[in-house]
């Protein structure tokens, strides 16, 4: 039996896999791919929120944008753990997308009508299925 065989013999078996090792290359390439996606997702989303703690019209309303930024970057936070538990190297990645997270901040930001082509919120592709 191949080694993705045995991976998804475990899968359907209702098996968790928890350690890199457990896992075929491509299944962790295409797991890696869709956490980093989902990971980054949440943090520009926070980053997003931030100027309309602002523009928010009261106290009680900057609060719960404030809430928001705090949830989305727990998301992020979260997700990212994940990743280093499968040896992804988190600190390099986000110091590497630092310019792209934050470039919706500012006066003129704009938080989801136009899209700026280097944004990095969730455009997911996955392709494990056909991988097989």
């Amino acid at each position: 039996m191949t080694e993705h065989a045995q991976m998804m013999a475990r899968i359907e078996r209702g098996e968790r896999l928890e350690a890199a090792e457990e896992m075929t290359a491509e299944y962790r390439e295409a797991l890696v791919h869709l956490m980093t996606m989902q990971a980054d997702s949440e943090l520009a989303g926070g980053y997003g929120y931030v100027p309309w703690i602002q523009k928010a019209p009261t106290v009680e309303e900057k609060h719960v944008v404030a809430q928001i930024v705090k949830d989305e970057l727990r998301h992020a936070a979260v997700m990212y753990g994940l990743l280093s538990d499968l040896g992804f190297d988190v600190d390099t990645h986000v110091r590497g997308h630092d310019e792209i997270f934050t470039m919706r901040i500012g006066a003129d930001a704009d938080i989801g009508t136009k899209r700026i082509t280097t944004d990095k919120r969730v455009k997911i592709v996955c392709t494990y299925a056909s991988m097989n």
